[in-house]
């Protein structure tokens, strides 16, 4: 009786180990993809809830689009998007429902034009969009169907 491994042995097992990872690789990469529409989802979010902030504290209008082909917001000091105050980075292509409207606060932190932003290959994360209304910003799931974003309380 010898002691260790027969090469059949350590074959079987590498055979299984490669089979665990190539079914492991994908599902690993729909979760980091998934995980990171949300993150940057929180991302646009928080750029938006800080831009009614500011709007509302400073008495100053200010104004949010999607730049870079969708992968950078930039928020501007005024209504006519034209003096930029910052540019938040995206690692996600994000969408405007509407694209001619853009993202406007007035002087009292109220939203003068309603509006979604939407993650474009967003599908299975548990927020892809944020939707604005007059007084509040939501997260939600996009509807590709409906070109809506059922926001999540």
């Amino acid at each position: 009786m010898s002691k260790g491994f027969s090469l059949i042995e350590l074959v079987i097992v590498l055979v299984i180990v490669a089979i665990l990872v190539s079914v492991a690789i994908p599902a690993y990469k729909s979760y980091s993809q998934k995980i990171r529409v949300e993150e940057e989802t929180h991302k646009v979010f928080l750029a938006l809830k800080d831009m009614q902030l500011k709007a509302k504290t400073q008495k100053m209008v200010f104004c949010a689009d999607l730049t870079d082909g969708g992968r950078s917001l930039t928020i501007y000091k005024d209504t006519d998007c034209t003096s930029k105050e910052k540019d938040i980075s995206l690692q996600v292509t994000f969408a405007l429902k509407n694209p001619s409207y853009k993202l406007r606060v007035n002087k009292f932190g109220i939203f003068t034009s309603k509006n979604s932003i939407y993650a474009v290959n967003g599908e299975g994360a548990s927020v892809n969009c944020v939707k604005t209304d007059s007084f509040r910003i939501c997260e939600g799931v996009w509807d590709g169907t409906a070109k809506k974003c059922n926001c999540k309380f």
